[in-house]
């Protein structure tokens, strides 16, 4: 025990990037999907033909296969709909690398496979292990990241909290406070990604152009003092001397403490510096291409179903035999956070997928259409307990079937 307590003194300590940081970082604008209009599904079990439908074999509008309804003459908009989706295999391909079963069935290099999965895996466990508390509740195995909230103290602001010296597992409270951090980030993630205002962070106005980086004291009769962290509007961007308007003071400033707001993210992973810094998020990116090419567009499309599923009226969910916490792992590692909210992502590691679709339904209520998607005998049979619509996607045809009937789901362009 002394000696784990040594290592956690040794070790820094995880943080966030401060407000100015993270700043700096590219932030996006938020991606809004339409509501759905898909008719009501009659059959509990649903499965798109490869034959009929594939990337590799499009057919004509007229021929598409309608697996949520007879014809578009059908659709009709629900007032609330759950969408209730597995994660591995599902929408993201990571066990099956690490396991060789992908490169087996698919036909693909062993080699390579097992190297882009361990690359995955090793950022996963940078954010398991440094930032998500995953070693000290490991043990626990909690269904959401709310189990333990009824023993917060939501009192305590947990940015300046120093997790390292206080852990005890039977203390609950201790529990919770980790829970509601991960919950934290995970939101910051989102706001970030999504451009939206987040806690503590100002939002820069329309007209700023630059942040401040360092205090500066007035050294000449037309500069202006200033504070790090303030945001200006500078009209002569070059220079070792720039004239900006900051607040209400208008003069020069020194170029040296001043950075350029950054435009707009390209894309969700930009939302994850808080974890990593750009030229990291940018190799990333580059690992996530080479998964993406190997698994013939798996995330592409996971992504895309995710964006014409997702808006007004539908709300998305997770149930995943991965535990909690390396759950949120991969949906901020694969970019696919955005499309859900931290209280709708469920583990079934410890209870099954049948008490997690229980606890959806109790959550959501009985005047709500439900529909489940997953790639497993459990969750199939988990939903034909629930009298929930299934639908299979075991292969990348069957998911690419899926995001064609969402997206003809969306309302015509004229």
């Amino acid at each position: 025990q002394q000696q784990q307590q040594q290592q956690q003194q040794m070790s820094p300590k995880p943080k966030r990037l401060d407000p100015v940081e993270i700043l700096l970082n590219p932030t996006k604008k938020p991606k809004h999907s339409p509501g759905l209009t898909i008719a009501d599904v009659s059959s509990v079990t649903l499965q798109v033909s490869a034959d009929k439908y594939s990337p590799q074999h499009p057919t004509k509008p007229s021929q598409r296969m309608n697996i949520l309804g007879d014809s578009p003459q059908d659709f009709k908009k629900p007032h609330n709909r759950v969408l209730v989706w597995d994660l591995d295999e599902t929408l993201v391909i990571f066990r099956d690398l690490l396991t060789g079963k992908f490169s087996k069935e698919k036909d693909k290099d062993s080699d390579t496979c097992k190297a882009l999965g361990e690359a995955l895996n090793s950022h996963l466990l940078h954010l398991v292990d440094k930032y998500l508390h995953f070693p000290d509740v490991e043990e626990i195995e909690a269904v959401t990241l709310f189990e333990f909230a009824q023993y917060d103290n939501l009192g305590m602001d947990l940015d300046a909290y120093n997790f390292q010296d206080d852990f005890i597992a039977s203390d609950k409270e201790k529990v919770a406070f980790r829970y509601r951090h991960v919950r934290e980030y995970f939101d910051e993630c989102v706001a970030v990604a999504c451009n939206t205002p987040r806690k503590n962070i100002p939002q820069p106005p329309p007209s700023a152009t630059h942040i401040t980086i360092s205090n500066y004291e007035q050294t000449t009769p037309t500069s202006i003092p200033f504070q790090r962290g303030e945001f200006a509007s500078v009209t002569n961007p070059h220079g070792e001397w720039l004239l900006a308007t900051i607040g209400t003071r208008r003069g020069w400033v020194p170029a040296a403490f001043l950075k350029p707001i950054p435009p707009p993210a390209k894309d969700a992973w930009d939302g994850l510096c808080s974890f990593f810094y750009p030229n990291e998020i940018e190799k990333l990116r580059s690992l996530l291409r080479q998964v993406d090419s190997l698994t013939d567009g798996w995330l592409s499309t996971a992504r895309r179903v995710l964006k014409a599923a997702s808006g007004e009226g539908t709300t998305m969910t997770i149930v995943t035999s991965s535990q909690v916490i390396p759950a949120i792992a991969k949906l901020l590692i694969f970019g696919i956070f955005e499309y859900f909210s931290a209280d709708n992502i469920f583990s079934s590691r410890k209870q099954g997928k049948l008490k997690c679709f229980q606890a959806i339904k109790q959550k959501f209520g009985k005047n709500v259409e439900y529909i489940a998607i997953g790639d497993g005998i459990e969750e199939e049979e988990a939903s034909r307990e629930m009298g929930m619509p299934f639908i299979k996607t075991k292969t990348l045809e069957e998911l690419w079937g899926v995001t064609r009937q969402f997206e003809l789901d969306l309302p015509s362009q004229g």
